[in-house]
């Protein structure tokens, strides 16, 4: 099956909701697609929330979209998250995928 068809989003009227897996404390900064979920890297500890703060500015990096637009729904405290990028289309976003994740 394409590995393209799996990515872990869904698309609302406010935008598009990430199923996100954030490892914290990590090496290096990194976006993947795993089981469902974008798995995401990230250098900061989870401490005082350094390590949201770092995801929201890598996905805002990601996206090229700005960071008063992504808003964390539920998993603040937890690993696995979800994320509403408010106005971004579903076209910006999977082409964006598809360029930086599938097509290197």
């Amino acid at each position: 099956m394409n590995e393209f068809l799996k990515i872990p989003f869904k698309e609302t009227n406010e935008g598009i909701f990430l199923f996100l897996k954030v490892i914290a404390k990590a090496k290096s900064k990194k976006i993947e697609i795993e089981n469902h979920y974008f798995k995401i890297k990230v250098r900061e500890p989870r401490e005082k929330g350094k390590a949201n703060e770092a995801l929201i500015s890598f996905l805002s990096d990601f996206f090229e979209h700005p960071k008063s637009f992504f808003l964390l729904q539920s998993g603040e405290k937890q690993p696995k998250k979800r994320m509403l990028i408010k106005g971004l289309s579903k076209e910006k976003f999977l082409k964006i995928i598809k360029e930086k994740l599938f097509l290197g």
